[in-house]
């Protein structure tokens, strides 16, 4: 037997709150899963976190357009966090950000180049959601099946 069969397994990591934190999330993601041995949902899992992470990023920095830059970010530095969670059954990845405003899925235009990114979680995740911790800010998650 497995001694990891029945052991969650549990990796975070803070990342700035900056758009270069995207690929890093991504990375993270996929070094992780190749550790745990998942290496069959490193694709899916590496497009959630980029689009959960990219949210965050944009959520953190609301007003400051959409893709801020260092300059823009340097005297206002915020954190985000990238949790990845794994049991027997699923992999559900997490992202933290100190934003209140609860994400929403909308239907882009066929003309408009973003707003697609919780439709492409929702459409390779088996579930995903957010919730308000009691430290603050909200967790947005996607659970991945993991059989």
């Amino acid at each position: 037997m497995n001694v990891l069969e029945n052991t969650p397994l549990v990796a975070c990591v803070a990342l700035p709150a900056l758009p270069k934190s995207v690929a890093t999330g991504r990375v993270y993601t996929r070094d992780t899963l190749e550790k745990w041995h998942l290496d069959h949902i490193v694709e899916a899992a590496g497009l959630i976190t980029s689009e959960l992470v990219t949210n965050a990023v944009k959520a953190t920095y609301t007003g400051l357009g959409d893709t801020p830059g260092y300059v823009e970010l340097y005297d206002k530095m915020k954190p985000i966090c990238l949790c990845l969670y794994r049991n027997s059954s699923s992999t559900v990845i997490e992202v933290w950000d100190e934003s209140r405003t609860p994400p929403r899925m909308r239907v882009p235009g066929d003309d408009e180049e973003g707003g697609r990114g919780l439709w492409l979680v929702g459409t390779y995740a088996k579930a995903w959601g957010f919730r308000w911790p009691r430290t603050g800010g909200k967790i947005v998650w996607a659970e991945l099946a993991t059989p």
